[in-house]
């Protein structure tokens, strides 16, 4: 697994709930990220129009509306490079 967070190319276009299309693209959390391996679909452009946005991006899906995006959740235990005493804090469920 990569330490550092990537970003996937952009791979869809959405419509979004206040009005105007988004350009997504997929976000893996590195080994240095609590959320380490989770996968998250992440807009990373906006635009007016859907013409506006096939015309930046040719070739993208149109995938309709984007809906509610899952987020990735906290695992239950903390990796194996947690030190409480380094964060000041401790790993407990009722953190969040």
């Amino acid at each position: 697994m990569a330490r550092e967070d990537r970003t996937s190319k952009p791979n869809s276009i959405r419509k979004i709930a206040f009005g105007g299309w988004a350009v997504y693209a997929t976000k893996t959390y590195g080994s240095n990220s609590v959320l380490g391996g989770q996968q998250q679909e992440i807009p990373v452009g906006f635009f007016d129009t859907m013409e506006e946005a096939q015309a930046k991006h040719p070739g993208l899906p149109v995938e309709g509306h984007a809906g509610r995006l899952t987020a990735p959740t906290l695992p239950d235990s903390p990796p194996a490079w947690f030190d409480p005493s380094a964060a000041g804090e401790t790993w407990h469920e009722n953190d969040y």
